[in-house]
């Protein structure tokens, strides 16, 4: 069972993916905006395994949470999956300069796809420490 931890501010959609992966066997946990998601990564023990974070959000959109994530010692590693309905070329180019492992436009995928290809990134992930 993995640890996945979802930011996005729209509940159906957080919802939606909360039984999707919990039906999958994995925990969650949830956040609304980008900086209760940093807030809460801060006290969060143990880490999750990965981050799906949605690209436009009130307070800090995506990009800040990114940042923040990449630039603090012990979240850096913490693969980061972009989950978004913006579909700009270059804002996945962007997300992935820092770091995303990963840019999902949500329209174009339903949950069970998105729970599949998160468990891809996790094993992978995974896989990497163990060779470390």
């Amino acid at each position: 069972m993995s640890k996945i931890f979802i930011v996005d501010d729209d509940i159906f959609i957080t919802r939606m993916y909360e039984r999707a992966f919990r039906f999958a066997n994995h925990e969650t946990e949830i956040a609304y905006d980008g900086t209760e998601a940093l807030l809460r990564l801060e006290t969060m023990n143990p880490l999750p395994d990965i981050v799906a974070l949605d690209a436009i959000m009130p307070k800090m959109n995506g990009l800040e949470v990114l940042q923040e994530i990449r630039s603090t010692e012990r979240l850096k590693n913490i693969p980061v999956v972009i989950l978004t309905n913006s579909i700009k070329k270059e804002d996945a180019e962007e997300f992935l300069k820092l770091g995303a492992s990963f840019f999902l436009i949500k329209m174009d995928q339903d949950s069970r796809e998105i729970v599949r290809k998160i468990e891809e990134i996790i094993k992978a992930n995974e896989s990497n420490i163990k060779k470390v």
